[in-house]
């Protein structure tokens, strides 16, 4: 027995388990509790003060994915991966090269936008709370009233457009 074989026998098994969940349908939830014949409900678990069973962290759907990339990426590697290694591997640090430069490119210029944004904010002087409340009883309120009246004057001398 090769690896080959190993990882095909993984391929397969991953493969038929993603099947039948997929199958059985969107909630086949397949984990210990169900397994033993119990489930913790809304009552118990982690949320419901100790009674009852936990729930396994162990997905049935991430380890049948698991199983089966595992294992077609296995099998397909130990057969084709001779005279083609060097290429795919020179292919795919180009492209995780570019990848990373654009989540570079974009970090930096989060980084400018941020540095700017604080440096400008950090310049202008604190507002003290009496500050803030006659700025906002003072002039605030007032240009809002204003507001309020220049509009409804306006649709009521052009009327509503429709």
């Amino acid at each position: 027995m090769t690896w080959s074989d190993v990882y095909l026998i993984c391929f397969l098994v991953g493969f038929a388990l993603s099947l039948v969940s997929f199958l059985g349908g969107t909630h086949l939830h397949l984990h210990l509790p169900h397994a033993v014949g119990h489930h913790a409900g809304f009552a118990g678990g982690h949320h419901g003060g100790g009674r009852g069973t936990t729930v396994s962290r162990i997905n049935f759907a991430t380890v049948t994915a698991f199983l089966a990339w595992f294992g077609g990426t296995g099998y397909l590697l130990s057969l084709y991966s001779g005279a083609s290694f060097p290429l795919v591997f020179t292919v795919a640090g180009v492209s995780g090269l570019a990848g990373a430069a654009v989540v570079f490119w974009f970090v930096a210029k989060v980084a400018v936008f941020l540095y700017f944004y604080l440096w400008f904010r950090a310049s202008w002087p604190r507002y003290r709370y009496d500050q803030l409340m006659k700025l906002g009883w003072q002039i605030l309120l007032p240009l809002s009233i204003a507001n309020v009246i220049v509009t409804a004057v306006l649709v009521l001398v052009l009327g509503p457009k429709g």
